[in-house]
């Protein structure tokens, strides 16, 4: 038997942990050594627009970007990604940005090309990418001991702050 203030502050106290709020989203938005998994669960938890970086872009190509084709494709292609797990939360991830600049060494990447290359041209891999190969300057290199002053890269710096911001007041709306 339960007095109706019991009740009342029962339901008070159902309704108030109804209106919990969110858990704020947290603001990585680089990647580097990563596996699909943890990409997706980054972008459900953090912000959905991220950047994979990797300086050694061969473990990247082989532990992400080739297991993880189907989602990337999709993301890519604007479509939802719906992740369903049996031991943690499933969730669906839309309107999602992904961009990736790998730096790789030309021997490991046409081994990467040769072993892959059928698979990831299929996937569409290659016609979702821009492969850079600038020319060697061993050896020719100019050293000049004159420094010139440059607003180049605060401007850059600049604008790319501006830009994220703006990335992030757009996950917001």
């Amino acid at each position: 038997m339960t007095s109706p203030k019991t009740e009342k502050v029962r339901h008070l106290y159902y309704d108030h942990l109804q209106n919990e709020p969110p858990k704020p989203r947290g603001r990585q938005t680089i990647y580097d050594d990563t596996t699909v998994q943890g990409l997706l669960k980054g972008m459900h938890q953090n912000t959905k627009n991220v950047c994979v970086l990797a300086d050694e872009g061969t473990g990247t190509l082989n532990q992400l970007v080739t297991p993880g084709m189907s989602a990337l494709n999709s993301s890519w292609s604007g479509m939802p990604i719906k992740v369903e797990r049996k031991t943690s939360e499933s969730f669906t991830l839309s309107g999602q940005r992904m961009a990736f600049l790998l730096s790789i060494q030309p021997g490991p990447f046409q081994e990467y090309r040769d072993r892959k290359s059928d698979l990831a041209k299929a996937a569409g891999l290659w016609a979702r990418t821009l492969v850079c190969g600038p020319l060697s300057t061993i050896g020719y290199r100019q050293i000049s001991r004159d420094k010139k002053a440059s607003s180049g890269p605060a401007q850059y710096f600049t604008r790319i702050r501006e830009l994220i911001e703006k990335s992030f007041a757009y996950e917001g709306d």
